[in-house]
């Protein structure tokens, strides 16, 4: 195995589509493992062995794609966006601030800047035209208008622009532990509407101006910051929320296509392990299935999502780099099948004490975006302002000698 490993690794690029099936058998034999350790006792079967097994695993994936990155006839996995979140406290921050951070992206050979959201409840963090969208206005002056600032920088360096649309937090299902069941305080006709009238004004503002005029070339798209995950798929208690999660989706979808014939991405994440039960488990299948199902309708619909980049979700914890290679595994072929865009969001952060996240160690990342190389279109990070550039720069540092120096 060892030996097919180094042999990939000789930089020919007509041995990638080999890697590529290596990385799959391997993967296939975890699944062998992973399904025969589920059916037979502890007793049978010692729980330090399927440990040890896990852990080779991880390490024949992570040396497995390592070679796929130099068959392509790259050196190493790169990433190329990054995520910014913008809050009421960051909006003091100074327009070179703003302009700093996008030239420490550029420098690192990042094109793409995800901007989360552009308003959280009701508060707006852009200079709102009206009153309609933000009841609560917490911008600071125009000349230091966030946005702005970034879209200024992303034109004069030919970087690309996703704009967040609103976050409404009341957007999600509750438990009522007392009914034993979720209960949907949301309105999501009202929700939807919002998010439409906010894209308006941040198309009058930022894209295509009243009088005609593109105001600024790198705002290439929208990204809807309601996120779905895979309980809200698996889980019957959750279909309800789904179905109002996917008119959302649609809607504003059409909606963007129509009005701006600009781009739409979403970025699912995956639910922690208490999120499922053993009646209705975590399942890569059931969950592949459901996307080749949504973006085969969608296409027909003309509610193409554009891009959907998901969140690795091994920041958090709820995945670990075996199990992301499952779903990728599965999902990237029905992607290849689609005009949709398959994208990961590598979370650069960890959970520290007290459930606090912390910046993600660059060697653990280095692993993490290794692991997943070969399966997707663009590999992007969350998030830039935060866990790269504080509180010491340390992962940006790290990663800038590791991805630009000669």
């Amino acid at each position: 195995m060892f030996f097919v490993i180094i042999s990939i690794s000789q930089f020919n690029k007509k041995l990638f589509s080999c890697g590529q099936f290596l990385l799959k058998s391997v993967l296939m034999l975890w699944q062998i493992i992973q399904n025969n350790y589920q059916k037979i006792s502890l007793d049978s079967f010692d729980s330090r062995l399927y440990l040890a097994l896990k852990i080779n695993m991880i390490c024949l994936i992570v040396f497995t794609s390592q070679s796929l990155v130099l068959a392509s006839g790259s050196e190493k996995a790169l990433l190329s966006g990054a995520f910014i979140q913008i809050n009421s406290q960051d909006l003091h921050k100074s327009t070179d601030y703003w302009s700093k951070l996008i030239e420490d992206m550029f420098r690192i050979n990042f094109d793409t800047i995800i901007i989360q959201y552009s308003s959280f409840g009701k508060n707006c963090l852009y200079p709102a035209l009206t009153r309609l969208n933000c009841s609560v206005y917490k911008s600071s002056p125009v000349e230091n208008d966030a946005i702005e600032a970034i879209l200024q920088k992303a034109d004069e360096l030919e970087m690309t622009v996703f704009l967040g649309l609103a976050l409404e937090p009341s957007f999600a299902p509750t438990w009522n532990k007392e009914a034993n069941s979720f209960e949907f305080n949301y309105d999501l006709n009202t929700i939807i509407e919002r998010a439409k009238n906010t894209l308006t004004e941040l198309y009058e503002l930022y894209g295509f101006g009243a009088d005609s005029r593109i105001i600024h070339k790198s705002l290439l798209g929208w990204y809807l910051p309601i996120e779905l995950n895979d309980a809200d798929i698996i889980r019957t208690a959750h279909k309800t929320y789904l179905l109002d999660l996917i008119k959302y989706y649609n809607e504003l979808t059409a909606f963007a296509h129509e009005k701006t014939s600009l781009k739409i991405m979403i970025s699912p994440f995956f639910a922690a392990d208490d999120s499922f039960t053993t009646i209705e488990p975590r399942s890569p299948k059931i969950y592949a299935e459901w996307w080749a199902q949504f973006l085969v309708e969608n296409e027909a619909k003309g509610s193409q999502i554009d891009i959907v980049a998901f969140q690795d979700s091994i920041g958090v914890g709820h995945m670990d780099i075996i199990e992301l290679a499952e779903y990728l595994l599965l999902l990237e072929p029905i992607f290849q099948n689609s005009p949709s865009e398959l994208w990961l969001n590598n979370e650069a952060f960890r959970v520290g004490n007290e459930t606090a996240y912390i910046s993600v160690g660059f060697e653990d990342f280095r692993e993490q975006i290794n692991g997943s190389f070969g399966f997707t279109h663009k590999a992007i990070t969350f998030e830039f302002s935060k866990y790269w550039l504080e509180p010491s720069r340390e992962l940006y540092n790290s990663y800038q000698k590791y991805c630009c120096s000669q």
